[in-house]
């Protein structure tokens, strides 16, 4: 049975990616990890975040994060300052795409990263567990 989130009529693929906060986080509050190895060249064409800690929107303590690659920069951000809004608990959210197609694609063995950056002093997350589903199809 198809998938029903499509593009083009291409059948999506989900990366699930789970892990403690804990076990990644460095000092200063920043996590930089690979989350998907590339099986074949493909696009990203959305990501959700979800975590089981609220993170209040704040302009000045606030989390920014990303999926990048390497050769093409980021491809989906989100950010818990006023304009990325409230990251509520155990609700999953839709990451924001990259505009440009091409900063979506990437080659098979790609290592895309997953990214999160502490602001001053956001909602701590060291106990928290975060998930995040990378959605792609082939190219």
């Amino acid at each position: 049975m198809p998938n029903i989130m499509q593009e083009r009529g291409e059948r999506f693929n989900n990366e699930n990616v789970r892990a403690n906060f804990a076990t990644f986080l460095g000092a200063a509050g920043t996590f930089d990890r690979f989350c998907f190895i590339a099986p074949v060249d493909g696009r990203v064409t959305g990501a959700y975040l979800v975590t089981d800690t609220t993170v209040t929107a704040n302009d000045t303590n606030y989390w920014t994060f990303q999926i990048s690659n390497g050769a093409t920069g980021t491809m989906v951000a989100d950010a818990t300052d006023v304009a990325g809004g409230t990251l509520t608990a155990d609700t999953p959210r839709l990451m924001v795409a990259a505009v440009l197609t091409a900063s979506r694609n990437f080659s098979a063995g790609d290592e895309l990263r997953f990214t999160g950056t502490e602001t001053a002093t956001a909602e701590d997350l060291v106990a928290a567990y975060l998930g995040v589903t990378i959605m792609w199809v082939p190219r």
